[in-house]
């Protein structure tokens, strides 16, 4: 997915991952011309699970009952504000 406005990345690997990198996708049919978006997927994950894995972190403490409560809560008040505005819009 990526955006309209694309920016360039200069990284740099091992030549162990890049030869690794390059078997795989020559297996896959593809090329390293393919690697932009399983770089930005791969990124967007890392970037995803970093962020879970820190709220679980910041949460460890909390009762489960009450963490629970809140998503309900939460949840509620998302399908609420949702419903009511698909009843504006009809």
């Amino acid at each position: 997915m990526p955006t309209a406005q694309a920016v360039s990345w200069e990284i740099k690997v091992s030549k162990d991952t890049d030869e690794s990198l390059q078997s795989f996708l020559r297996s896959q049919g593809l090329s390293l011309s393919d690697l932009s978006p399983i770089v930005e997927e791969a990124v967007r994950d890392y970037v995803f699970f970093k962020v879970v894995d820190e709220v679980h972190q910041q949460n460890r403490g909390l009762d489960p009952d009450v963490v629970q409560s809140a998503v309900d809560t939460a949840l509620e008040d998302v399908r609420a504000e949702r419903r009511a505005q698909l009843q504006q819009s009809h």
